[in-house]
């Protein structure tokens, strides 16, 4: 039974299936980020300097604060726009990500 119980405590594994930076979340985060988080946007509309999400380095980087904004809050981006199955891709590949830093 105690093994049953930490088997269900720990994080996903990362696998086929789980979204990749290449495969879908670098479009999602260009298509809702990008317009306040890119290196060379003329505008960053109040995001801090250097919250660019232009490369996969970059938004690891910013990996907790993309999880409390866009996955727990939903706060990001402003006014809404990421539909469900889009955070569920980023909170996936957000899981992947915590994985392999650890």
């Amino acid at each position: 039974m105690i093994l049953l119980l930490l088997a269900c405590s720990s994080p996903p594994e990362c696998d086929t299936g789980t979204p990749t930076w290449d495969g879908e979340v670098r479009d999602l985060l260009i298509t809702h980020c990008q317009a306040c988080h890119a290196e060379d946007t003329p505008n960053r509309y109040g995001a801090p300097e250097g919250s660019s999400f232009d490369t996969e380095a970059d938004a690891i980087a910013w990996a907790d604060r993309i999880r409390v904004r866009v996955v727990e809050d939903q706060t990001m981006p402003p006014g809404g726009g990421m539909e469900a199955d889009e955070i569920a891709a980023v909170e996936a590949w957000l899981d992947c990500v915590a994985l392999t830093q650890e």
